[in-house]
């Protein structure tokens, strides 16, 4: 039946009109319904409140047991809420969920843990990554914990880019998968140099892609502020400039300790693995104590200066350090998205090596304070690659940020570092 034939049956005919556009408007709904009665939410709740409760027991984090850790228990209950309700936006959400806490089952011993990593990323990668409703989640991918390094995670933006019908969540995919190219994963054996290379070249193309390809995109701030962190704050490159003050209102710019090789320290109070660091600003600053060497901090706690003074005096933490926590401005200008965030300049205010572990952060500092009085510069065609530390005897293989390989979410290392504070946290709260 035709329009016009609708139209002469009059009444009959309104009715079927309004019934075709009721249909079409249904086909176009989202292939995903939001979560009854907030089933993940509900349950992340609990486990957050089980999680808190297990902390304040279980205080030090060189005492804590993490096969009594509540993602023991909680872990299971996701995976069969997402089972329960397949290809749902409950799936979804438990599966990212999962993803995201995983960090913890790593440590436990549970049976089977790999089998929680390969459940949550098939199913994204299956069910969901050409589903429009995947767009806003893409956001939260950014932040997933970086044990997994970056293939999994890269299959899961590529399958997105390459299917998924909406521009938004392309652009977002693609900024993703450019930030797990060039992350930090972990510290089991280290990547050629070649494949750095390869992977911050692709970065830098799929950011700029962002804004060529996508300019009325949220994603293209987010992508111009990665493509700087890869060029203007790379290693090789001139550290720019930092200005502020400390805890008692005394100005303090990193060129004032130009002729020195610095560690610049991104931190806040309540972050485990910045109190590991702290311990190994203690024994550098003993063993270089009198020669051209600095450990300066760059705290982001939003706290006011006086408490922090206290809190910094209580923890013994004696080096300069510039208060960044109201604004996080320079935090923001060298693109910290968790803490610590850790990086190593030179005596001529040269980058040498970005978001280093302790390790490296020694080796690094030994290497550069061997060596002297450093060159000018690097040549243009050495810009980006890191210097490799001197070996030490009997010392494992190190690397820089993007130097360690991938390891296996179910092959943790031997030794673990505690998860908790240290594992690049987003935002952490103040003091």
């Amino acid at each position: 039946m035709n329009l016009r034939s609708m139209k002469s049956g009059g009444l009959t005919g309104l009715i079927l009109i309004q019934g075709m556009i009721l249909a079409a408007t249904a086909c176009m709904a989202p292939a995903l319904a939001a979560p009854k009665d907030g089933e993940v939410e509900t349950l992340a709740k609990a486990y957050s409140a089980a999680q808190e409760k297990w902390f304040k027991k279980h205080k030090s984090p060189s005492k804590r047991d993490y096969t009594t850790h509540p993602i023991v228990e909680y872990m299971p209950k996701f995976k069969a809420l997402a089972e329960s309700k397949p290809k749902s936006a409950v799936a979804m959400d438990a599966m990212i969920w999962a993803l995201e806490n995983c960090k913890f089952l790593r440590y436990t011993n549970i049976e089977k843990k790999e089998e929680y990593y390969a459940w949550a990323f098939k199913g994204l990668k299956t069910d969901f990554a050409a589903d429009p409703a995947i767009e806003p989640k893409l956001k939260e991918f950014i932040d997933l914990p970086f044990h997994y390094g970056p293939a999994p995670l890269g299959e899961i933006y590529e399958a997105v880019i390459k299917d998924n019908p909406g521009k938004e969540a392309k652009a977002w995919a693609m900024v993703a998968l450019g930030v797990s190219l060039t992350e930090y994963y972990g510290e089991l054996g280290p990547r050629s140099s070649q494949t750095r290379t390869e992977n911050r070249k692709r970065a830098q193309e799929l950011f700029k892609k962002v804004a060529s390809d996508y300019p009325q995109s949220e994603a293209v701030e987010e992508a111009k502020r990665r493509l700087h962190g890869l060029t203007a704050l790379s290693v090789g490159s001139a550290a720019p400039e930092i200005v502020g003050k400390d805890a008692d209102g005394k100005e303090i710019k990193l060129s004032d300790f130009r002729g020195k090789v610095v560690v610049l320290d991104f931190w806040t109070k309540d972050c485990d693995s910045c109190d590991e660091f702290h311990e190994a600003a203690r024994e550098l600053l003993t063993q270089y104590k009198d020669k051209p060497f600095a450990w300066l901090g760059i705290n982001g706690d939003p706290a006011p200066p006086e408490e922090l003074k206290k809190a910094m005096g209580r923890a013994n933490i004696t080096w300069p350090n510039i208060l960044d926590g109201a604004s996080r401005s320079i935090s923001k200008a060298w693109n910290v998205d968790g803490y610590p965030t850790v990086l190593v300049i030179d005596r001529e205010g040269v980058i040498r090596r970005q978001q280093a572990d302790r390790q490296s952060v020694k080796l690094q500092v030994k290497s550069l304070m061997d060596m002297g009085a450093a060159p000018a510069g690097p040549k243009p065609e050495e810009k980006g690659k890191e210097p490799a530390p001197a070996k030490e005897a009997g010392s494992a293989p190190t690397g820089g940020a993007t130097s360690p390989a991938p390891p296996k979410p179910q092959d943790p290392p031997s030794t673990p570092p505690p998860p908790p504070g240290g594992e690049k946290p987003k935002d952490k709260p103040g003091l």
